[in-house]
Parts: C-alpha cells; structure tokens; sequence
C-alpha cells in the first residue's frame, strides 16, 4: 500500500523551514510505503530551493504551483490562492498512490500519525460496512492559558455549525472514538480516489468536504489523534 503525504508552502524559509521538513519526513506508516508531495504555492523567498536540499534520498516531489491570484492577505483571497493552489496538487497525486493523507506543513503531530489514522479509517469503514469515508485527527494550540480546539473554521458538524474552541465543541463529540462531521481540516487521511484530479472552490478544504458529503463519503474526527499548531507559526485570521 502507497500513502502520499502532501502539504503546501508558502515563503517559510525564516518559519523554522528544516525542522518542519524534517518533521514530515520523519512519519512511517508500518509495513506501508510513504512518498511526499510538497506543493510551493506564490512564494517569493528561497522555500523552494531549500525544501529541494532538504528531500534528500527521501521519495519527495516538490512542484511549484503559482496561482497569479492578485490582491493582498486578507482571508478570501488567501483562501482562494489555497484553493487554487491545493487543486494542482491534487491534479498531480501519484498514480500509484492508495491514500493520501493531507497535512498542513506548519502542525505537529506523531511519528505514527499515519498509522493511526489509517488505522482508525479502517476500524470505521469496517464498522459502518463498507462506503467511502474519511478521517481527521484533533488540532489543538496553546493559547489564553491553555490548549484549546484550533481549527474552528473548517471542522463543522453535521448540522454545518462550525466546532467552539472549548467543550463541548461540536454536536455529537465524543472523545473515547471516531464522531462524525461535516467537514474538517488540519491532518487528514482520504483515499487516493477522492481526492486525485479534485477541483475545489474558494473555500479550501470546507468546498472539498461539502463535495465529498453530496458524493455520499462520510466523514469523521477522532478526538485520540492529538495534532498541535505551534503558537509561533500561526497568526489570527481576521
């Protein structure tokens, strides 16, 4: 079994680019094959010439996909250059690729993140009998005095309500296993076949869930899969 591990880019060379590269190499999967698919979007820094010295002997592909998507930093146009940009990585997903897990190159999250949500995936594929599914982990950042759910955006339940930072978080969550969602983001593992060639729109990975979800694929969020943004990597959207 193939599982690609893609991430985007995106003028990181003073953002403690190495550690980050190396961080994402580091992750196995048992007796599973992992190859990388790096994704440099509308960087105007030297990431792309250091993620190439990074990859090593490792089976990394870096692209270089630009959007040309004018305008400044404000949270629409960032996420439609995201948008834009996280649709020619999926145009270029390894044939051969049996899952991807999409993982964003600024979080933290265990040597075995791949094998646990592979794992999990499985467990509830089983479970439910069969069908197309998904699966995420659990994002969290260290702020106001404490860790606290992160990514608030894109995680929604299945009445679309987007998740709180604090408890209870969403409807139907359940931290002792896997709870269904309407959408999520952060780390997440898919087959290779809902997401290669995926066209999204301008919101990001909400547009892909939302396709996903009229498709008849489930999805799911498991609470135990612990991912981290770290607090000097990340700036609030306003």
């Amino acid at each position: 079994m193939l599982i690609q591990v893609l991430s985007l880019w995106k003028n990181d060379l003073e953002r403690r680019l190495e550690e980050r590269a190396r961080h994402l190499l580091e992750k196995r999967a048992g007796s599973h094959r992992i190859c990388w698919l790096w994704n440099v979007g509308d960087s105007s820094d030297g990431t792309e010439l250091a993620l190439l010295g990074l990859a090593g002997d490792a089976d990394v592909q870096i692209i270089r996909c630009d959007t040309d998507i004018g305008g400044g930093e404000d949270v629409p146009t960032r996420r439609r250059r995201m948008s834009a940009s996280a649709t020619q990585m999926f145009a270029a997903i390894d044939p051969a690729a049996d899952y991807v897990l999409l993982h964003e190159s600024d979080l933290v999250s265990g040597a075995g993140v791949v094998t646990e949500l592979l794992y999990q995936l499985l467990a509830v594929t089983d479970l439910e009998g069969g069908g197309l599914h998904a699966l995420a982990g659990w994002p969290t950042i260290d702020i106001n005095c404490g860790p606290q759910f992160y990514d608030v955006w894109a995680y929604r339940d299945l009445r679309g309500r987007t998740f709180t930072a604090s408890a209870p978080y969403a409807d139907g969550y359940n931290r002792a296993r896997p709870f269904e969602v309407g959408s999520f983001g952060s780390v997440w593992l898919a087959p290779a076949e809902l997401v290669r060639d995926r066209v999204i729109g301008e919101e990001c990975v909400v547009d892909l869930c939302n396709q996903w979800r009229r498709e008849g694929v489930r999805l799911w969020c498991d609470p135990r899969i612990g991912i981290v943004q770290p607090v000097d990597l990340w700036s609030p959207q306003l």
